[in-house]
């Protein structure tokens, strides 16, 4: 990775990186990434002990509206997992007379993970740095 990327980086996205790097034993390869598309059938959703990506920002969205909880789990590089995202809260529709589901699009900074569990999501947006080892 070339050190000048990281000149303008905020003091939390710098540690970040100290501390990714301290996971994956070995000479690394780091690359930019950036990928935005359907969850489904992504390299995201495959455990590898030798890849993490680490994000700089990352967004998830469903276009399955207000009918079921949605959420991510995230796993690091021992396949543990590490982060939840949960999106959706419940509310009350004085018309129907019912209590209902919103879902709502996630956004989340600065962190890492080896791979995700996705339950009723559709998109990702993913802009950071995938890091490998042979």
């Amino acid at each position: 990775m070339n050190p000048l990327n990281w000149y303008n980086a905020t003091p939390a996205q710098k540690n970040l990186l100290q501390y990714v790097k301290t996971l994956l034993v070995g000479v690394q390869t780091i690359i930019s990434f950036y990928f935005q598309g359907v969850i489904g059938g992504s390299e995201f959703l495959t455990y590898d002990a030798k890849k993490l990506y680490l994000y700089l920002e990352l967004e998830f969205s469903s276009w399955q509206g207000p009918k079921s909880l949605a959420g991510i789990t995230m796993y690091d590089n021992t396949n543990n997992p590490v982060h939840n995202i949960g999106l959706g809260f419940y509310y009350y529709d004085p018309v129907a007379g019912i209590q209902k589901i919103d879902d709502h699009t996630s956004y989340s900074k600065n962190g890492y993970f080896s791979r995700i569990v996705n339950t009723n999501m559709d998109t990702i947006k993913f802009n950071g740095y995938k890091m490998t080892i042979p």
